[in-house]
């Protein structure tokens, strides 16, 4: 079965979306010496050097730009800015949708490379062109769900 593609989905207007914010919850990180992949849960996604590795609540592995790391991130007493060690994420507002009929994608990373989601797990829209899939595990860990849009059920 070919996964929904969801790139274009727009979880702002969405009536069964809903609105969460990221909790501060720490995050092991070390900064990549080189160009490489991660296998994440959702599949390979390609990083270039002094990206962040991060590795989150179960484990779970993921990259992220220096760019856009530097501005999500803050480091945990006892780990200087910029150096591997354990950060949390300042809280950030999201559009979330739990996908609930079938597989579904999205492009991500320095190559928009897709991966896939399974039945049940989280569309996140972070703006109108960034997105990500996570888990319903890993969402109601790491996202407080502070309103529903209107109409959502």
């Amino acid at each position: 079965m070919t996964p929904l593609d969801l790139n274009d989905a727009d979880l702002s207007t969405d009536p069964e979306a809903v609105v969460a914010v990221s909790r501060p919850i720490p995050v092991e990180v070390r900064f990549a010496a080189a160009a490489g992949t991660i296998d994440t849960l959702e599949g390979p996604v390609d990083h270039e050097a002094g990206s962040a590795i991060l590795r989150g609540v179960r484990g779970e592995r993921w990259p992220l730009g220096a760019d856009r790391f530097g501005t999500l991130y803050e480091p945990m007493p006892g780990t200087t800015p910029g150096q591997d060690g354990t950060y949390r994420k300042r809280p950030v507002r999201v559009h979330a949708k739990r996908i609930l009929t079938a597989p579904f994608s999205v492009k991500v990373g320095v190559r928009q490379q897709a991966i896939t989601g399974r039945p049940g797990d989280w569309l996140i829209q972070y703006s109108r062109v960034k997105r990500s899939i996570i888990s319903d595990e890993v969402f109601r860990m790491s996202y407080e769900v502070i309103a529903a849009e209107p109409g959502a059920r």
